[in-house]
């Protein structure tokens, strides 16, 4: 599909069909929701087991065809509504065995109002990955959070090979995960430049977990992000499991079993970029057999492992100059 009346209809078939297959190709370019609408929004039938749903960008083809496709982030472009998101994915508690897949796109929403750029809701056994996605000036100036919201109640959620940067929100401009229940896993994920605005909260990455909850994060860059009295980059609370390791970032705040982590320089482009430079100690240190993938590509469609072992963070290999990052710093 080629526009944003196709992409909504697309979604909104989802809510109201029973197809077991769905897959939504968008071409590259800009999408933008209707007015008013608050985002992109799709929720499965709650009578109907075992979907999957690809939700991909990168698709190019002649006239209006989507036969050739390209990896990576850049290119195909899903902003957020004024006052309101980019897209929000629920899988319910009565549609169990599913599967969403979201992948090669960027999600923007320099006004968010309160949502952030992403909610995906998971509920019982179903399952929600995200790969090679960048998230770019999320913004909620009335929100709690500025790019993705993850709420895990009993499914798997994993989200890799992705950028998160210039978000801004009131417990974190990053990535807020909630769960009581389930498998959350982040792994290659790059996570800086954002910020919270308002009490003792993290710029970059807050994990709440309760009950037998886990939530873990695995090679990647949590850094640079800025937060107040000191909460800059990582936080959690609750009673849940929530394991770093593998990590290289700047202030861990709350509690979390730790291993294999990193502090310093990590070696940047610059602040702000994540990308990684030819001597930055992020390269060939991430553990090998992680659990949940460590993904066949990086965000940006290059092979993830290029040595021996994979680089830390979203990109594998070093920063060549892609121009995602032109003009983005809020």
């Amino acid at each position: 599909m080629s526009n944003s009346q196709q992409l909504a209809s697309a979604l909104q078939s989802v809510n109201g069909g029973a197809d077991n297959l769905i897959l939504i190709k968008l071409r590259r370019g800009t999408y933008a929701p209707p007015a008013g609408s608050g985002g992109f929004s799709m929720s499965f039938n709650m009578n109907i087991n075992g979907r999957i749903v690809e939700i991909s960008g990168g698709w190019t083809g002649d006239g209006s065809s989507c036969t050739d496709k390209n990896l990576g982030a850049g290119g195909t472009w899903i902003l957020g509504d004024t006052g309101g998101g980019a897209l929000k994915l629920d899988l319910p508690v009565g549609s169990s065995n599913s599967t969403v897949s979201v992948s090669d796109l960027t999600f923007t929403a320099p006004n968010g109002g309160s949502s952030a750029c992403l909610r995906g809701n998971v509920n019982s056994t179903n399952r929600l990955v995200i790969e090679r996605t960048h998230f770019e000036r999320c913004v909620a100036p009335s929100g709690n959070t500025g790019s993705i919201v993850l709420i895990n109640s009993g499914g798997e959620i994993i989200v890799r090979n992705t950028v998160v940067r210039g978000g801004v929100g009131s417990l974190t401009g990053g990535v807020y995960v909630t769960s009581d229940g389930g498998l959350t896993r982040l792994n290659h994920v790059s996570i800086t430049a954002n910020r919270a605005r308002q009490g003792l909260n993290p710029g970059g990455l807050f994990v709440n977990t309760m009950g037998p909850a886990q939530v873990h994060l695995t090679n990647s860059l949590v850094y640079g992000n800025t937060g107040l009295n000191g909460y800059n980059d990582i936080d959690s609370t609750g009673s849940g499991y929530f394991a770093v390791g593998y990590v290289h970032f700047g202030v861990l705040n709350g509690n979390a079993i730790q291993s294999n982590n990193r502090i310093g320089d990590p070696g940047l482009v610059a602040p702000g970029n994540p990308g990684l430079r030819a001597d930055s100690s992020l390269i060939n240190k991430a553990l090998g057999n992680v659990s949940g993938g460590p993904g066949t590509f990086d965000v940006d469609g290059r092979p993830r492992v290029q040595d021996n072992l994979a680089d830390i963070g979203a990109y594998e290999g070093a920063y060549t100059g892609d121009e995602i990052f032109r003009d983005i710093l809020p």
